[in-house]
């Protein structure tokens, strides 16, 4: 690629657009955004909620295949200014997945986990690029990866064979990653059902005034984490029951 292409296709054009109207990307994009707003329906985290998921989902779609793309351009090829070029792709990214993050939480209110979110984000954000990054159908995809491509022109300009097969180990490993991913949804879904049933359980035998020596044991024998608070005793007290993964420590 020379220097002179790279300056054209340095900002978003109208192909990279109306890549984005794909059917098939529009699909997954729909599918990320499904999963995106269930957690904020009923996941019940401070962070997440409806407004943040559709303003980091879209935000995500319409800038991560150009920021990462750009960035593998700017290094590859080595223009002028280049780390100037890597540094204006990062802002994109580091907006979507940080920067209104912080701007929508101050404005509403939320409790905010922003070291945790960013990891999270971030990779998700490079994710979205390997899904995203092809340019062309859904049938150029599949002769592609069939050894007989049709004439499509790459988002990478001048792709190399080498690339094409990263690219399609990539996407096998999104594949895989997809199929693992809905495997472990459908298992944290069980997981937090009967997590609720047997705290819910746990809350039938528990009345008010009754001594709380013996609770732990049977917090225990039900597979349920136990606090005591630390002015409890074994006759009158306070104590905190949960069952798996808690986003902040529970009291004292």
């Amino acid at each position: 690629m020379t220097e002179k292409n790279i300056l054209i296709t340095f900002l978003p054009d109208r192909k990279y657009f109306s890549e984005l109207r794909r059917p098939w990307k529009l699909a997954t994009f729909g599918i990320g955004m499904l999963w995106l707003l269930y957690g904020a329906v009923y996941y019940d985290i401070c962070d997440w909620d409806v407004g943040i998921s559709l303003i980091m989902g879209g935000l995500t779609y319409v800038f991560a295949p150009w920021s990462v793309i750009t960035i593998y351009n700017s290094i590859r090829f080595r223009p002028h200014a280049w780390p100037l070029r890597v540094v204006a792709a990062l802002v994109p990214a580091m907006f979507a997945v940080d920067w209104v993050y912080w701007l929508y939480h101050s404005a509403v209110g939320n409790q905010m986990l922003r070291w945790e979110n960013l990891k999270v984000s971030m990779a998700l954000y490079f994710i979205c690029w390997i899904v995203w990054c092809y340019r062309g159908s859904l049938t150029d995809i599949v002769r592609e990866f069939g050894g007989n491509a049709m004439n499509h022109e790459p988002l990478i300009k001048s792709q190399p064979t080498f690339l094409r097969r990263v690219l399609k180990f990539f996407a096998k490993a999104v594949l895989a990653f997809i199929i693992f991913t809905c495997i472990l949804f459908i298992y944290a879904e069980l997981k937090v059902e009967w997590a609720k049933k047997q705290v819910e359980a746990f809350n039938q035998l528990v009345v008010i005034g009754m001594p709380v020596a013996g609770l732990e044991k049977k917090a225990k024998e039900m597979h349920l984490n136990y606090r005591r608070m630390a002015d409890s005793n074994d006759k009158d007290g306070k104590f905190f029951v949960w069952e798996g993964f808690i986003f902040a420590p529970p009291p004292k």
